[in-house]
């Protein structure tokens, strides 16, 4: 802090030991938690090691490595360099290095797509889901029967098959390892590890799956039909009678949040109780609902309205937004970004409910975040392509495919599943 401020660490209550956690910057990295280890008034030292951007700059003249060894340092892929590069300097300065060391500076990304070979699913059809497996980079594809991929290659690695009938979901549960299947006749549970079908349980005309992130115990909602079912790794656990659609787990408060008809219902993850209900209008079949895991609280969507569930109140967003299709958590935003049936693609600040940008996009879809540059990647279900908007809300650009029903972001690659 420069010498003429008031402003005091000290008084402000900071201390050696303490836990000093920055959140909402432009830079990942950034975001997370520090030790305090040394305080003075006007000073503050953090336990941090590695890049550290500041926060006042403009994020187009601010990087980590113009302060180390770089006159002029590189730039944001969203901002012009201060000189144009040739391919003999690139943005290395050549007073720290030789034209050796040099490289190409583009304003823009580039994206390529990897097709997979025709006829390795021949046997494929009616793909609705795609999932990361990340503990061994595979990702596995569900339709009638089940494509396994490496993350990193795209290879094709095996196919899974059994007679469900109309797949509808496939979920990765990071307690136990297993991949969990859900279609219209069908649960089961698969090990990724070896590929194998390792439990089958007999269902009937189910409506969505979610992972209890604590237990792992697994939820299955039966809509109108008033069940919801609650499985472990090896057995069913409990049949509640509960009208239920959509679901998501709190993972703060250790509770499943699950849409029910104008209602959305809070129930204890131990004991499976309802710990509260609360009176949403609208909500139920076609209701999106979304963890926000910054603030710990849920999102939910009407027709006509998005609602917040935040330390047991319920408040509706306003200005009102309707037409949702989906919504996702964006945590480098610390945003709910929507997609809407108007075509709008919205980023709704989680600290103030505010609107942050609206972007208007050719279409509306299912959404998947780039955690590498922060791109919102929008599968587009009015036309054969996919919109790529970045973390501001500017227009990157548009990929041509298939209609996508799903998308998923890896590790080492981004995926996309078609039909």
């Amino acid at each position: 802090m420069e010498g003429s401020t008031s402003f005091s660490f000290e008084t402000s209550g900071f201390s050696t030991g303490q836990v000093v956690g920055i959140n909402q910057t432009f830079y990942p990295l950034q975001n997370i938690e520090f030790n305090c280890l040394f305080l003075d008034p006007q000073v503050v030292n953090l336990s941090y090691e590695g890049p550290f951007w500041g926060l006042t700059s403009s994020e187009c003249t601010t990087s980590a490595m113009s302060v180390i060894s770089f006159n002029v340092g590189f730039g944001q892929t969203a901002c012009t360099p201060a000189f144009l590069p040739d391919l003999y300097r690139g943005m290395y300065d050549n007073l720290a290095f030789d034209e050796s060391y040099s490289i190409e500076y583009y304003i823009t990304n580039t994206y390529s797509v990897t097709t997979i070979p025709s006829g390795i699913f021949t046997n494929i059809s009616n793909m609705v889901d795609i999932e990361y497996i990340q503990p061994i980079n595979y990702i596995y594809v569900l339709g009638d029967t089940i494509g396994v991929f490496d993350s990193i290659s795209s290879e094709f690695i095996e196919e899974i098959s059994f007679p469900y009938s109309n797949p509808i979901s496939l979920i990765y549960n990071q307690i136990d390892d297993y991949v969990y299947v859900l279609s219209d006749d069908y649960l089961i549970q698969i090990d990724p590890f070896i590929n194998q079908i390792t439990s089958t349980y007999s269902i009937s005309s189910p409506v969505d799956m979610a992972i209890d992130t604590v237990s792992g115990n697994v939820y299955v909602s039966y809509g109108a039909s008033n069940i919801l079912e609650i499985y472990n790794s090896s057995s069913l656990l409990d049949t509640i009678s509960l009208q239920s659609y959509k679901m998501t787990f709190n993972y703060f408060e250790e509770d499943m949040y699950i849409v029910g008809s104008g209602v959305v219902y809070r129930m204890n993850g131990n004991s499976f109780d309802i710990q509260a209900t609360y009176v949403a209008a609208g909500v139920g079949p076609g209701s999106s609902i979304v963890y926000d895991l910054e603030n710990e609280s849920i999102y939910v969507s009407s027709a006509t309205n998005v609602y917040h569930i935040y330390n047991g109140t319920i408040s509706t967003i306003s200005p009102a937004i309707s037409g949702v299709f989906d919504m996702m958590f964006n945590n480098l935003n610390s945003s709910i970004d929507i997609s809407t049936t108007g075509g709008d693609l919205i980023s709704l600040g989680v600290d103030d409910d505010q609107v942050l940008w609206t972007t208007p996009i050719s279409g509306y879809g299912y959404m998947a975040l780039n955690k590498f540059d922060g791109s919102i990647y929008v599968s587009s279900q009015s036309g054969n392509e996919s919109i790529v908007v970045g973390s501001t809300g500017r227009f990157l650009t548009t990929i041509t495919f298939r209609i996508l029903t799903e998308l998923q972001f890896g590790s080492y690659s981004l995926v996309q599943q078609t039909y």
